[in-house]
């Protein structure tokens, strides 16, 4: 697979930005191909991105997407989070997605794979998939892990109600940037109880999650964290 990198001035980007149906964006496709530009990964990627947007299904964009000889990871995860910024519910579509990712012995998930897809198995019936997810982050990924996978998880476990669990993780992090303390932040404000181990050190037992909101935010201010809409909105709850 060729390169074009993002930074290119190239008229089809243009092109496919001005797509306003499934129609329009087809013709820039056949001038993809006729011109060559379909070998290049990020051309294929922004055409891959508007065509999950604008198509009413993901047939298309699995048609463009295996049009790709040997596809990178940065397609895969490109067509991942594409498909699941949809309305509808394309869980298991961007599931299968990763599973022939897991097929390819060239490929590996790295940290651009998982944050989508946990926000996408928040919720019943792919929680488990989404416990299985971390299995594969610790199998896959080599720590300190990114920030954005860990306030994933954060927010994975604190909307499956394993409140304790996400606090469990947000302590192993050395230093918790924004989007970390947002997710914990976010995760006390929603939820209307928690409960550790008795086993873990820091355990809580029907803490005041409100009161708690208060002393995560001071130890935020403390750290010299910036703060954000999403950080006020959580303590404005508590």
């Amino acid at each position: 697979m060729k390169t074009l990198g993002p930074k290119s001035a190239h008229p089809i980007f243009k092109l496919i930005e001005q797509c306003k149906n499934i129609a329009t964006l087809k013709q820039v496709h056949a001038q993809m191909i006729t011109t060559g530009l379909i070998l290049h990964t990020y051309p294929l990627s922004r055409i891959l991105i508007s065509s999950s947007t604008l198509a009413a299904t993901n047939s298309y964009a699995l048609t463009i997407f295996n049009q790709a000889s040997n596809p990178t990871i940065f397609l895969f995860n490109t067509l991942i989070s594409s498909s699941l910024a949809r309305k509808d519910d394309q869980v298991h579509f961007s599931l299968a997605l990763y599973t022939r990712i897991l097929t390819q012995t060239t490929l590996k998930p790295n940290n651009y794979t998982y944050p989508s897809l946990f926000k996408a198995c928040s919720s019943q019936p792919w929680l488990q998939n989404g416990r299985a997810l971390h299995t594969h982050v610790l199998k896959f990924l080599e720590p300190p892990y990114d920030h954005f996978v860990q306030a994933s998880l954060l927010n994975f476990y604190s909307r499956s109600g394993e409140l304790g669990v996400s606090r469990f993780l947000f302590d192993q992090i050395t230093r918790p940037d924004l989007a970390s303390w947002n997710s914990i932040l976010t995760a006390y404000a929603h939820n209307t109880s928690v409960q550790y181990e008795a086993s873990l050190d820091n355990a809580y037992d029907n803490t005041n999650l409100s009161l708690e909101v208060l002393l995560l935010f001071n130890q935020m201010q403390k750290s010299l964290a910036s703060l954000n809409e999403v950080s006020l909105v959580a303590l404005i709850s508590a």
